[in-house]
């Protein structure tokens, strides 16, 4: 005997909300990954013209 099981709307829902919810924590580390790569960028640049201004 094969054992049929449902699958609710809400459980669909639920899982369309994990998954959107799972792209969004990536974009927000992407975004925090970039700004860090940027500000390590902008502080090496500032100690350079620092160097270069002696």
């Amino acid at each position: 005997m094969v054992v049929v099981k449902s699958i609710t709307k809400e459980e669909i829902n639920r899982f369309w909300r994990r998954k959107k919810m799972e792209e969004e924590e990536h974009l927000l580390a992407a975004q925090k990954a970039a700004a860090r790569i940027r500000a390590k960028a902008l502080k090496a640049r500032l100690s350079l013209s620092v160097f270069s201004d002696l």
